[in-house]
């Protein structure tokens, strides 16, 4: 059946747990909540400005939105889809959203400053960001490493660094124009991104040495 939610949908979690999908309305700054099995719409939750990404943590029973025209983040209880504390800021623009299970850490694309803000859900702050290339639109981790892998659509290439270690030196592979997407295939170590200005797929191969991970091995995280 089609959409009857609000008027612009930009991001959708879907929660297994809950049987529930979370959908973002950029239009409303609002996420509609949906009965997977039928679609139909079973209410909506006030979030910030412009919400561009969202991603559910299953784990922590939380979702958490990026609201792109607030520079903020929004915390939800997916139970009962009431907040969880206050917004949290972050940098300009977030557009994407990874969750790093490994450290506990969120890491948020800030499209409009360039760079990775990380967040401490437990502590509701954030707690140190990394720069990147221009207008970061999406984020892939390697979790054999734990590096996140950043697709810059503005320089046209893609970051790497390791969270754990943010004095250590980042990795830019050039990729195709306007890249705007990313995945990673454990089995193959391999990640794969969306050049949209070519049309074309870039492949990265991670074992490459050129790309060896800078991470220490306590994977000792700044503000834990």
């Amino acid at each position: 059946s089609g959409w009857a939610g609000g008027a612009s949908p930009s991001a959708v979690a879907y929660d297994p747990t809950l049987g529930a999908l979370f959908v973002t309305d950029r239009a409303n700054d609002s996420v509609t909540i949906l009965a997977a099995s039928s679609g139909r719409v079973e209410g909506s939750v006030p979030v910030g400005r412009q919400p561009e990404a969202i991603v559910d943590l299953v784990s922590l029973g939380l979702l958490v939105v990026a609201n792109a025209g607030s520079d903020n983040l929004t915390v939800l209880n997916a139970s009962t889809a009431a907040p969880e504390g206050p917004s949290i800021p972050v940098g300009p623009g977030p557009a994407a959203l990874l969750w790093d299970p490994s450290v506990g850490r969120l890491v948020v694309a800030d499209y409009g400053g360039s760079n990775l803000t990380l967040v401490n859900l437990a502590r509701h702050r954030s707690v140190g960001s990394l720069p990147v290339g221009l207008d970061p639109v999406a984020l892939a981790l390697d979790p054999s490493t734990g590096e996140v892998f950043a697709v810059n659509s503005g320089s046209n290439n893609v970051t790497g660094v390791d969270p754990a270690d943010p004095t250590a030196p980042s990795i830019n592979v050039p990729v195709g124009a306007d890249p705007h997407g990313i995945a990673f295939d454990p089995a193959t170590r391999q990640f794969w991104v969306t050049d949209f200005g070519d049309g074309n797929l870039t492949r990265i191969n991670s074992t490459d040495p050129a790309l060896a991970p800078h991470h220490r091995p306590d994977r000792c995280v700044p503000g834990s």
